[in-house]
């Protein structure tokens, strides 16, 4: 029973002959050798670990089994197979098939699986605030691929809250899908100064401003505050403030500026106010006028309104304007009334008076002027009088404002006070029958002489 390989396949004439050493006989049959089955088979021109990978025969006519074998312990029976290979290395692929004239064939090949490392996508922070970006950078590669479809940018830039990958090649030319990140961004805290911009404000006054109150917002206003209201007083700001408060919202760390208010200090000029005399005599009045150079509403202390007022007594006088925000001004003056000048020391009534006597008052006044029977004394303008005749006396005085007042009568009747208490002397002197007379004599008031000069001649009256 011989059996016998066909190298190849075709239509073959067997015979066999048999001979039992006399006689021989032969037969001829026909046989017809089928071709094996085609058992090569197709490799990926880039084999990577993890990537699952598809095999296929060359050619899988009349073929009904097949059996690949992956070299990594693992098998599949059909006639495309699709594996992975876990781990890189070389390793060993076979394939056995069988057609359906039962003929089998195998074939192998040597392939090496390429070593992938997967990375991470590297971001600064993944949880931002509305508004920020994400800076998502892809792994080492030589290409990459987000899952966004952007294949030109790395970093990425990302502004939606979602989940993030991208697809890198590596130098080998292996590829694999980094894991995935999620980004998100938390709302932004509301932020808003109560009230409307900008704030007027009047001299002498403050206001507050108060931010949105969020539950545990932290608050940080322009002017360095860290309380949810403020308070700026007039004198203690700039003419002109941009004020705004920054609200953080301590569970995300997200904050938001509030819009600005400005807050404006009104400058009110004070009107003039001014008095056409401030300096009155009794019984006298005076016109109090106020002016503003943009502003005519004056109301005044006395209660009056107007530009002006007439004021007969002493005080402190005032001009109020407000302009259109309800700002106001003041401005005053002082009017001082002169009372009646102290009379009481200026002697008055009727008396005998002594010739060669002063009447003396006190220096108490500006100006003095002395009158006698109602007419000024010429040079009498002290606080001194030397009467001289008798009559009615009088004293005009005056003071520094030009206020002046006149005294009641002083009636003098003037008398000779003193007795004759004269002493006669004189000496002389004789030159040739010439004699020359020198009083000497001593006594009260004004002296007169009377000479005899003893040979019947006489001198009245000179010295």
């Amino acid at each position: 029973n011989p059996t016998h390989l066909y190298s190849n396949a075709g239509t073959y004439n067997v015979t066999l002959v048999i001979g039992d050493g006399a006689c021989t006989a032969s037969t001829t049959k026909t046989v017809i050798v089928d071709p094996l089955p085609d058992a090569t088979f197709i490799v990926p021109s880039l084999i990577c670990e993890g990537s699952e990978l598809s095999f296929t025969p060359n050619n899988a006519t009349n073929q009904i089994s097949w059996l690949w074998d992956f070299g990594d312990a693992r098998t599949v029976s059909a006639q495309n197979a699709q594996h992975t290979y876990l781990q890189d290395g070389n390793y060993t692929l076979s394939l056995v098939v069988k057609d359906n004239h039962g003929c089998t064939a195998n074939s192998s090949q040597s392939i090496n699986t390429l070593p992938v490392t997967i990375e991470n996508i590297t971001a600064p922070d993944l949880s931002l605030c509305e508004g920020e970006t994400a800076l998502l950078t892809a792994p080492a590669g030589t290409s990459f691929q987000w899952s966004t479809g952007n294949t030109t940018t790395n970093p990425l830039a990302v502004t939606t809250a979602g989940t993030y990958n991208v697809n890198v090649v590596q130098a080998n030319g292996c590829s694999y899908t980094s894991p995935d990140v999620v980004v998100n961004f938390s709302p932004l805290p509301a932020a808003q100064i109560q009230g409307s911009s900008p704030v007027m404000l009047c001299p002498n006054t403050s206001t507050t401003l108060s931010a949105n109150i969020g539950n545990d917002y932290a608050y940080s206003w322009s002017t360095f505050s860290n309380a949810s209201s403020i308070t700026l007083n007039y004198n203690n700001i700039n003419p002109t403030n941009t004020i705004t408060v920054t609200v953080t919202d301590p569970n995300s760390g997200c904050s938001s500026v509030s819009p600005a208010v400005v807050v404006q200090k009104v400058v009110v000029d004070a009107p003039s106010v001014v008095a056409t005399n401030p300096q009155l005599c009794e019984g006298e009045s005076t016109t109090v006028t106020a002016t503003h150079l943009t502003l005519n509403n004056f109301t005044w202390s006395t209660g009056t309104t107007g530009n002006n007022i007439s004021v007969n007594t002493g005080g402190v006088y005032w001009a109020v304007v407000t302009d259109a925000n309800g700002c106001s001004n003041s401005g005053s003056t002082l009017v001082q009334v002169n009372a009646n000048m102290d009379m009481d020391l200026i002697p008055v009534g009727c008396y005998d008076y002594c010739e060669d006597g002063f009447i003396e008052v006190p220096d108490m006044f500006e100006n003095y002027q002395w009158l006698l029977n109602g007419l000024p004394i010429v040079g009498a303008t002290t606080n001194q009088l030397d009467p001289t005749v008798s009559g009615d006396y009088q004293l005009i005085v005056g003071n520094s404002w030009g206020c002046h007042d006149t005294s009641e009568y002083l009636t003098l009747e003037l008398i000779d006070c003193y007795p004759c208490l004269v002493t006669p002397s004189f000496t002389y002197l004789i030159s040739c029958g010439n004699v020359q007379c020198t009083p000497t004599s001593t006594g009260n008031g004004s002296l007169s002489h009377q000479w005899d000069f003893g040979d019947g001649t006489g001198l009245s009256n000179s010295p």
